[in-house]
């Protein structure tokens, strides 16, 4: 009988590695031995093409942080562990201010630029285990999980808000970013991703 496929990576002899579909099949023999017969498929590409869908569903293809749903779902599963852990979740509603204006004077180009790199600046003003997602064209979410207080809240906000406002060159042009952000801080067992979004949302 055939067994089922086994699908894992192999190192290549120049060092490279691929993934291989193993197949294995038994056969009985004259002398009531058996032989077992190994068939490995290349399924590289696959996994490749695999892995840049998943990509597709879950990242914004401009600034590559985790887009709306995928932030949703990481923002459920921060309060499910921190509610465990009797700790509490802070999270940052962000709105880039007159992105409206940069398109319409400078063009989707420079435009496109200006979101990567205000994306980069909030991305690089929170700690590493904090998630920085895009919720829309000019939105932008900061999850912060295990928050000590307010006021370290209301620190790393302040930090955000004056990375995002340094002076930005673009195409021969001075540009001076702002945010507007909002907080909302979760509460008892009944507060939803959904709900604290939208309680940032309306703080900001």
């Amino acid at each position: 009988p055939k067994s089922r496929p086994i699908e894992k990576r192999y190192l290549l002899p120049d060092g490279r590695s691929a993934w291989g579909r193993l197949h294995l099949v038994a056969l009985a023999t004259e002398d009531s031995g058996t032989l077992v017969i190994a068939q490995v498929e290349d399924i590289t590409e696959r996994k490749r093409a695999e892995a840049q869908l998943v990509r597709q569903a879950t990242f914004d293809a401009l600034t590559g942080l985790p887009n709306r749903s995928e932030s949703m779902r990481r923002l459920r599963d921060t309060l499910e562990t921190d509610r465990a852990n009797g700790e509490m979740t802070a999270v940052f509603f962000c709105d880039l201010d007159r992105l409206k204006l940069v398109n319409d004077t400078h063009g989707h180009a420079v435009g496109d630029v200006y979101i990567r790199e205000v994306s980069r600046r909030i991305r690089d003003s929170v700690r590493d285990g904090d998630i920085v997602g895009r919720l829309s064209g000019d939105e932008f979410v900061v999850v912060v999980q295990g928050i000590g207080s307010p006021t370290e809240a209301l620190g790393l906000a302040g930090r955000i808000v004056d990375a995002v406002r340094e002076p930005l060159h673009l195409a021969g042009e001075r540009f001076s970013p702002s945010l507007s952000l909002g907080i909302a801080y979760s509460g008892g067992m009944s507060t939803t991703a959904d709900d604290l979004l939208a309680e940032a949302d309306s703080a900001m």
